[in-house]
This record gives structure tokens, sequence and C-alpha cells, in this order.
């Protein structure tokens, strides 16, 4: 989930108080005019009352209990056991949506802000108009600083129709280098859309194309940051422009009624713009926020990565954002599921309930809905075929109701891409906008309603049976290959240790379980590290009782060992710890395998396999060393000093392995496999840059150039958090090669 959607606005107190937060009581829900309410404000003032404030802005489809609790999940300090009755959970719902009862996730107060654009609803009653008087403009632009006359300011309030957060984003146009382009806004406006189109046209009237195209998919976005470098450009000045709201965590919100304006942008999908898409789309994965990039990819009509990165993400957003996934599904045009088949059986597996009427109504009012959702973005020819789909849907149905309002779609968009002047296009465009948003709620009511069940299980194919069940990344007993030895195990050995993560002990088929103390089985486990060499009493002494007397060393040495040699005549007559002269050793008469020299002797015939050329070979013998590389060496013996020499040299001949084997993946064309051993050993090594643009050529070779930008970034920011440093010079090269879309 992106981090901007659970982030407060800064608090501000510019405006006179617009709401007594000491009225507020839980439940309290407040619906508005989309642009009356300045959200600065409120945070102030349920800052200055001395709670503790979180904001979630739920999607539609998050609005049930447990997708809002996720949302609280990620709000990280202080943790959400904290919250308490001085706590206060702002939900924000997206412009037309209607608010359900509440959520109950806080102990304290619960404010449900819904707004809408204007008073034609049927709820039109039940609103808190919030208008704003001359006076508060006055005062708020004396404290802005504005340079608007009286005059002006007097009309900046009547076209704005008193809404105080559009009010408020004008005069700081006003008050710096902009303020001409305010002056002629508000002279050429005569209502709210004109406001806006008039204001966004002409601040935007000279800007660069790289301005323009980051814009563009801001708007499509809703939220930008400075981390976000495809979007840089948006925020380089965000301070001076009137659709950004600034952000807990360096975060900028688009207004919602800019936002639409800024969708009027020429959407046609350049090479630079389908670059910043794809760099976009990686950096919003490398934020874990999986569904805003497939959202954003849908609105943008870049189905093809829209439809690789659901796949790669599945799991998460089946999960998660079950109607998302319905939603998405539902938009994607036939030859893009036809590219993947996953998606098209997917959109067959997830259940409906039958749909209410005719198939024919309920095909022209989805038709209807999919031209609405396509004009909002800014997809003219995609909204005018849908609309002319659902006018011909309409008249086989005889849904006279869907063929009108088809009409005037088809009419709107002709009209929208015919004006040629920037500010009446936009005008006109926001107005279609508006049209569309009160049509599509009637639309999106007489849709087929379901709800998605999600089965337990996706099938893989077309044969109706289930999958089989999930195989272990790491299995036990790796699968034996006629060039490889198997792995050496202990049906014929007499001991068997195993050493790699927690101590594991058989004796004679036996597993040991009891102990008399840790002395004992601490010594033991230093033997079998030594194995086979003999261990001197010496070696002993000054590993487990430095400093300690000499006499008074060796008396807890044979203590230690009478025990330990106790413990395991219970389970072994034969003895195990045997003593010759002045040094110990594990008993020469039993079979011994250990699972730290089956190890190290595959990964050296790997590694031999490797340098003569039997790839395939050596990759068996490999992955069979991995599978035997359960963690560190002894972990349940964390902070024993004679461990760690030994501890870290597997460790790095653990992540030699990895790289290696990579490697051999990548190859011999193997990249989701390439993929999956680098990310194992970035789990152990963030920094390891080898592996990071190994997994960026494998995404490339997949065709996945947005999930190889992902990785650079991740890189940089592992890079900078453990180092204070910069990706080598051979990673930014490589990263620039994939920005340029040439073959690396």
């Amino acid at each position: 989930m992106l981090a901007a959607k659970v982030a407060a606005p800064l608090p501000e107190g510019h405006w006179p108080c617009q709401i007594d937060v000491g009225t507020l009581n839980s439940g309290r829900t407040i619906r508005t005019y989309e642009g009356d309410l300045i959200e600065s404000r409120l945070a102030a003032d349920l800052e200055n009352r001395g709670q503790r404030v979180i904001w979630l802005r739920p999607e539609e489809h998050e609005l049930k209990q447990a997708s809002l609790a996720r949302m609280l999940a990620s709000v990280d300090h202080p943790p959400i056991s904290g919250l308490s009755g001085k706590s206060t959970v702002v939900i924000q719902l997206a412009v037309g949506a209607t608010p359900g009862p509440t959520s109950g996730l806080a102990a304290g107060c619960e404010i449900v802000l819904a707004s809408i654009l204007d008073g034609t609803g049927p709820d039109e009653g039940a609103l808190a108009r919030l208008p704003t008087d001359r006076s508060a403009a006055g005062a708020a632009a004396e404290q802005l600083g504005s340079s608007l006359p009286a005059k002006a300011l007097d009309r900046l309030v009547a076209v704005a129709s008193g809404r105080a957060a559009l009010i408020d984003s004008v005069l700081r146009v006003s008050r710096g280098p902009s303020a001409r382009s305010a002056m002629l806004a508000i002279e050429r406006a005569h209502d709210v859309q004109s406001l806006i189109a008039a204001t966004t046209a002409g601040l935007l009237e000279n800007a660069d194309p790289v301005r323009l195209d980051a814009l563009a998919l801001a708007a499509r976005l809703g939220y930008a940051h400075d981390r976000l470098s495809a979007l840089r450009p948006a925020v380089d000045a965000a301070e001076r422009e009137p659709w950004w709201q600034p952000l807990a965590g360096g975060w900028q919100r688009l207004h919602y009624l800019w936002g639409k304006a800024l969708l009027f942008l020429p959407a046609a999908m350049t090479a630079s713009r389908r670059d910043r898409l794809i760099r976009l789309v990686g950096e919003l994965e490398a934020e874990g926020a999986h569904a805003e990039a497939i959202e954003l990819c849908v609105r943008t009509g870049a189905w093809d990565t829209a439809a690789e990165v659901l796949i790669d993400c599945l799991d998460i957003v089946l999960a998660e954002r079950t109607d998302a996934v319905r939603r998405w599904l539902a938009r994607f045009p036939p030859t893009i599921l036809a590219r993947h088949p996953a998606l098209s059986r997917l959109r067959t597996e997830l259940a409906l309930e039958p749909p209410r009427g005719s198939q024919l109504q309920q095909d022209a009012w989805v038709a209807l809905h999919e031209s609405c959702v396509a004009l909002t973005e800014m997809r003219l020819d995609t909204a005018r075929a849908h609309a002319r789909r659902a006018g011909q849907l309409s008249r086989q149905a005889g849904e006279a109701a869907v063929r009108g309002y088809a009409k005037q779609l088809v009419r709107l968009t002709r009209e929208v891409g015919r004006i040629k002047a920037p500010h009446k296009g936009m005008d006109q465009f926001l107005r279609a906008v508006e049209f569309a948003a009160r049509l599509d709620s009637a639309a999106y009511r007489n849709m087929p309603a379901g709800s998605i069940q999600v089965p337990a299980r996706i099938s893989n194919g077309d044969s109706g049976e289930e999958p089989p069940a999930p195989r272990r990344a790491e299995p036990d007993r790796p699968a034996r290959h006629p060039a490889v030895p198997d792995v050496r195990h202990s049906d014929a050995s007499d001991l068997v240790a195993y050493l790699l993560g927690d101590f594991r002990l058989i004796l004679d088929g036996q597993k040991v379980t009891s102990w008399s103390g840790v002395l004992g089985k601490s010594l033991l486990k230093y033997l079998m590290i030594q194995q086979p060499k003999p261990v001197t009493r010496g070696e002993l002494l000054a590993a487990f009782w430095p400093g300690v007397p000499l006499a008074s060393a060796k008396n807890r040495l044979h203590v230690a060992l009478y025990s330990l040699r106790t413990d395991l005549r219970q389970v072994c007559s034969k003895p195990v710890v045997v003593h010759n002269r002045d040094t110990y050793t594990i008993n020469p008469e039993l079979t011994v395998w250990l699972d730290v020299e089956e190890f190290t002797r595959l990964k050296a015939a790997g590694t031999m396999l490797a340098r003569t050329g039997r790839r395939d070979d050596a990759i068996h013998a490999l992955q069979a060393a991995c599978s035997l590389y359960k963690g560190d060496l002894i972990e349940d013996t964390r902070f024993a000093e004679w461990v760690v020499p030994e501890r870290d040299r597997l460790a790095t001949t653990y992540l030699d392995l990895l790289a290696q084997l990579a490697r051999l993946h990548f190859d011999g064309g193997r990249y989701p496999a390439c993929v999956d051993t680098c990310r194992r050993l970035l789990a152990r090594d963030p920094c390891w840059e080898q592996a990071h643009r190994l997994v960026m050529r494998s995404y490339l070779r997949l065709d996945k150039p947005h999930r190889a930008v992902a990785q650079f970034e991740l890189c940089k920011r592992q890079l900078q958090a453990s180092f204070g440093m910069t990706p080598d010079p051979k990673t930014i090269a490589l990263y620039e090669s994939i920005r340029a879309h040439r073959v690396v």
C-alpha cells in the first residue's frame, strides 16, 4: 500500500476554524461539498486538541472493515495497540463515496469525511455546507501574503462558490511570480470549473514537456514524493502550485478538483512518457504499492504492464484487494487477456452472483460504466467506443435510459476533443467529468451485483485438477541426479549431526533430546566443528574458560565431560567422545555424518562441474548444497566467541554459492530461478550489487523493465541506508541502459 494513503495533512492555521472539534464525538460523519473543507486546518485543530490523529484515505473497494484495519495497521508509531481514548481516526472517502456505518477502528473519536461535487444529488439536504465568506477569505489572504486586490478577492469568493480549499489554492498562487496568471484566471472565470481550468491552463502555458509528462502521471496516481524520481519534475515547485497538498513524510497529494483538470494534459503515450511510466511502476513496487502500480497502468492504458504486475503479485492483491482485482479484470481488453492466459483463467474462476435483469441490460450498463471511467481518465476514444456499444446494446434490450446517456457521452467526448483552446477544453472536460461521475454511480447500481469468492487455489491449467501443493524452497533431500553424488545421508551412520541452523543430534537412529546441562552439549558442538582434527585440553580450556585458574578450569572440564557422556550413554552404548593422551575427539569407530562436511563437499563438486562446462550437473550439486544450509552455524549458540570464525566462513561460502548458482541459472536462460536465488542472497546481504544487477538483467530478459527499475531503486536505497553510498558505476550504467531500451 502507498504510504501516502495514511499520511496526515501538515497542520496549518491560516484559515479560521471551520469545525468545532470540541463537539466531535465517536462515529461523527461530516459530509461536505468537495473543496469546502480546509483539511490542514482540521488537522491543526485536532492536533491542538491533544489527540493523536491518524488519517486514512481508502479507495472505494477498501471501505470494508478488514481493509480499513489493514490500513490502520500500517501506521507504525506508536503501535496500534497503543490507541486510546485520546486518538482520532479520520477516514477520508473518495468523492461521491457513500459513508457506511462507522468502522469502530478507534477507541476514541472517529471522523468520516465524505464529499460530493455539487448539490444535485438525493442527499443534498443532509450536506453540511461550510461556505467561506469575504471576511474569512480576507483574513486568510492577509496571513498568506496574497497580493490580490479587494475587488479580485471578492470575485474569487463568488466564482469559487465559497469553497475554502479552492480559494486557498488560488491565494497561494497569487502571492508569487504567478500572481498575474491568477489575476487573469479570476477575471476569466465565471464558476468553479472555469476558475480551475483557467488557472491551470495559465500556469502550464509554457511548461516544458518533461514536467507535463510527470504531472500527467501524478494526476493518475493522485500522489507524489521526491523519492519517486519519475514524478520529481511534478513537485519541484509544489509550494507555488495550487494542486498540491503537503502531507507528513514528504508526500504530496493532489486535490481532487485540480487533479481532474490535470488529467486533461496530453495523454498520448510517447516514448519518453512510456519510459517514465515504467520507471514509476518500478518505484511503486519498490514501495510495496503493487495495487497502486496496477491501477496506474490501467488508468494510462498500459495494459501489458498492468497484466505483468498483476500476475507477479497475484497472491498479494487477491488476499487484500479482491474488489480491485474484479474491477481490473473487467477492464482488461480481450487481446490482453488472450496474451495472458493466467488472467483469463482467473477471470473465469472468480465466481459472481447471477446478474439482475436480462444479460443485455446488464451488458449495456457495464458498457456505460466503462465509458464513464474512460472519460474521467481522458481516454476519449475508448470512452466513445464504450458509449457506442452501450447504445447498441440498449437498443436491443429496450433500455431507453442507457441509450440517452450513451448519446450524451458520445457528444461530450467529441466536444472535449474538438476544443483547441486549452482553458476552454479543460473547462469542458471538467463539466464532462462531473456528468460522468454522477452517471457512473447510477451505472454502478445497475451493474451485476456480486461479491468475489476467492478460490482456495487458482488452477494452473485447464485440466480441472488441483495444482500440486507448493514445495519448500529448500527441500530436506534434493532429488538425485545421475551425474552428481546424492547427499550422503544418515541411514547407515551411527552419528548424524545437523550444525547448520539449530543443533540436532541423532545416535543409532534416535534423536537426542535430553541434556543435563548446556556446557556438555557445547563441548560436543565444538568437537564436531573441529572434526576430524583432535582437540587438545588446552584448546578447550582456552575456548570455554579463558582467564580461569588452571586447576579450576580442569575441574569444570571434567564435570562437563562427565555430564555429556552420561547424556549420550542413555541413547548409544558406544562412547561418543574419546580421550587419547592430551586430546579429545569423536570416536573414530563411529560412522559420522555432518551436514557441514556434506555442504562443503557438494559446494566443491558444483564448482568443479561448472568449471568443466557441465552446467546442469553443477546446478544440481549446488542446489543440493543449498538445501543443507538451514541457517548459520549452530544458531542456538548465538553468543559463543569460539564459533564466530567458522560461522562467518560458512556464511560467506553460502553467499558465494548462491551467487554462483544464480549466475548458472542466468547463463542457462532460467531467469525466474535466477531472480529467486538472488533474492535469497539479498535477504542475507542486501548490498550485494552483483546480485542486484543480475536481477535487473533477468527482469529485462523477461520483458519486465519496470521490475528492473524497481530493483535498481531498492539497491540504491539499501546502499544509502547501510553505508551512505551510491550504487557502483556498473549498476548505474546498467540502469541507464534499461531506461534507454538498450539490449543488456
